[in-house]
């Protein structure tokens, strides 16, 4: 008869101990997976707590409600340009605009380096226009490269697109770049800014626009003669219905 052959006993011991190891081990494995599932919404959860909270904070500065009737009248040397604003749709960045315009936020002016309180807009030009595109302005240098001497989030989450002329959003040089610079849309724009450039109301007075689009211009696109933004005027409540 022949005498079976199999493992030692140590090593079958081995093996089973290695396999009870390697069963603990992916247990252990599988609760890490699910606390770190479980962190990651925790963190995403208090984002969004975080960003609305910042939201309602910045809206509370400048007085009014996300559904609250808000609108800014644009008086310019080619006439007045009156534009709705969006603060449920862009809260930081009406507040901001809002607060510049009534000069109740500081920033810093590029020709002094001081800080200051002034009305940012008043005064300003529309350094760059563009036929069949855009107005911009909101550069208190009046070349494109200034602003307030901060930056701040860009807000294109409300899928809000370049579709129709007359939309007010803000110049930016790149994500999370906004400051004080805006453009009026002239037309329908192409698709490559949607969802960089953020979009925060909408703007009567396309007339105006077009006219101030169809200037005359020089180098970069400069007016050769200043169209400018002589009073920016913020309008709650009922007087801010268009």
């Amino acid at each position: 008869m022949g005498v079976g052959c199999g493992p030692p006993p140590e090593l079958v011991a081995e093996r089973d101990s290695l396999k009870l190891e390697v069963e603990r081990l992916s247990a252990v494995e599988q609760r890490l997976e699910k606390e770190v599932d479980g962190s990651h919404a925790k963190v995403r959860s208090l984002e969004r707590q975080l960003a609305a909270a910042k939201q309602e904070v910045a809206l509370a500065r400048i007085g009014v409600a996300a559904d609250d009737p808000l609108s800014v009248e644009l008086q310019t040397s080619m006439g007045t340009i009156r534009c709705a604003l969006h603060p449920g749709k862009a809260p930081i960045t009406v507040a901001n605009f809002v607060q510049l315009a009534e000069g109740s936020k500081t920033w810093t002016d590029p020709r002094t380096k001081e800080e200051t309180q002034a009305p940012l807009y008043d005064g300003t030009i529309f350094h760059r226009v563009i036929p069949g595109f855009m107005v911009q302005g909101g550069d208190p240098l009046g070349n494109g490269r200034g602003g307030p001497g901060y930056r701040f989030e860009d807000e294109t989450e409300s899928g809000m697109r370049f579709d129709k002329p007359g939309l007010l959003a803000m110049a930016n040089s790149g994500p999370d770049t906004n400051g004080s610079q805006f453009f009026i849309t002239d037309r329908a724009t192409p698709h490559h800014l949607d969802g960089k450039h953020t979009i925060f109301g909408e703007c009567q007075n396309l007339d105006v626009v077009e006219a101030i689009a169809s200037v005359a211009t020089g180098a970069a696109n400069r007016p050769e003669k200043d169209v400018v933004l002589r009073r920016v005027r913020i309008l709650r409540g009922t007087a801010a219905t268009l």
